[in-house]
C-alpha cells in the first residue's frame, strides 16, 4: 500500500490552498472530500453574496475576477473549478474520512474512508492536514423538539416558504439577510433574539434594511426571548427577563396540518399557511448568537471555512 507524505481532508478553500503549496514542494499528497468541491460554498443559498471582496477569497495567486464588489456563490464556485482545473489537483470526492489512527511504530497515519456506496478502504500518510471547516458541526440547543425531521441548520431557497410562517432565530447577519430574503419572496417573518436588540456587529449596509423592516412591521421581532420546546405544529417560548419565575410563555401555532417549523442558516423556519398570526420564539445558540435550533451558530464568514 502506498504511503503519501500528506493527506489534505476537505477540498475547501483551506483545503485547496493547502494542497497547492504541497504541490508547489514536489510532496505526494491526496485530497479527500467527502462531498463536492468546496462543499460548503455548494450549501449555501443559491443567491448567495460574500461580505468581502474577490481578492481575499483568492488562493494559488490565481485571481480572482468578478464584475462586482462582493462576488456571489455561483462565481466563487467557478473560481474553485478554475483554480483545480490550473493546478490539477487530485481530490477523491464522495469520500469521508472515518477514522483517524497513529501507528507510533512505523510513524503513519492510518486513515479509514467511506463512500455514499457503500465501498470502504484504507489509506495512509506521514502527515494529515484537517481542512474541515465548521459547516457541518451544528452546536445542539438542548431543547425538546430539535432533532424533529423539519429542523435543519441550513437556509436555503426562500421561495420554498411563500406564504409560509417563518420564525428566524438570532440577531446578527445571517438572521438579519435571511429574514430580509424570506420577506420579499412572500413569507411572513418573526425575528428572534435572546437579547434586547440586534447585534451591533450588522453589516452597515444591512442594517438600516432590516431595522426599518421591523419598525414599520413588515418584519415581526420577538428580543429578549427563549425558545424552550420545539413541536410538530407550534413553537414554545418564554421571556427571559422573567424565565424560572412564572415567565410568561407564548405558542405559536399554524391552522394547518402542514404547518412545521424548520432552521437554516441562522434561523428557524416555521411552516404554515399564509395566515399572519405573529409569533414569540427564542433561545439562540451558544455561539454568534445567530443560528438554530439544530445549527451552528455562526455569522457569514468573510472566507468560507476560514473560522
Amino acid at each position: 500500500m502506498s504511503v503519501r507524505d500528506v493527506i489534505i481532508i476537505g477540498a475547501g478553500p483551506s483545503g485547496l490552498a493547502a494542497a497547492i503549496a504541497a504541490k508547489k514542494h514536489n510532496l505526494d499528497y491526496q485530497v479527500l472530500e467527502q462531498g463536492v468541491l468546496v462543499n460548503s460554498i455548494y450549501r449555501f443559498p443559491p443567491h448567495m453574496v460574500f461580505f468581502t471582496t474577490p481578492e481575499l477569497l483568492e488562493i494559488g495567486g490565481m485571481p480572482f475576477v468578478s464584475p462586482h464588489d462582493k462576488p456571489s456563490r455561483g462565481e466563487a464556485l467557478t473560481y474553485y473549478r478554475k483554480v483545480v482545473d490550473r493546478f490539477d489537483l487530485p481530490i477523491a470526492f464522495d469520500e469521508k474520512v472515518l477514522s483517524v489512527a497513529h501507528n507510533s511504530g512505523e510513524q503513519l497515519f492510518e486513515l479509514e474512508t467511506g463512500s455514499s456506496k457503500g465501498a470502504r478502504r484504507v489509506r495512509l500518510a506521514r502527515n494529515v492536514i484537517f481542512a474541515i471547516g465548521y459547516y457541518d458541526h451544528p452546536a445542539m440547543l438542548g431543547v425538546p423538539g430539535e432533532d424533529l425531521p423539519h429542523v435543519s441548520h441550513y437556509f436555503g431557497d426562500p421561495h420554498l416558504h411563500y406564504r409560509q410562517r417563518v420564525v428566524v432565530v438570532g440577531g446578527g447577519n445571517s438572521a438579519a439577510e435571511a429574514a430580509l430574503l424570506l420577506y420579499r419572496a412572500g413569507v411572513h417573518v418573526t425575528m428572534v433574539h435572546r437579547h434586547p436588540a440586534l447585534k451591533r456587529t450588522i453589516k452597515y449596509w444591512v442594517r438600516p434594511d432590516i431595522e426599518n423592516r421591523i419598525k414599520e412591521g413588515s418584519i415581526a421581532a420577538r428580543f429578549s426571548a427563549q425558545l424552550t420546546a420545539i413541536r410538530p405544529m407550534s413553537v414554545i417560548v418564554q421571556s427571559i427577563a422573567t424565565a424560572g419565575i412564572g415567565g410568561r410563555r407564548g405558542r405559536f401555532t399554524g391552522a394547518g396540518l402542514d404547518d412545521r417549523i424548520a432552521a437554516g442558516s441562522g434561523c428557524v423556519r416555521g411552516r404554515g399557511n399564509s395566515g399572519r398570526r405573529r409569533l414569540p420564539v427564542d433561545r439562540l445558540p451558544r455561539r454568534h448568537g445567530t443560528a438554530v435550533s439544530c445549527g451552528r451558530a455562526t455569522e457569514r464568514p468573510q472566507c468560507p471555512d476560514a473560522r
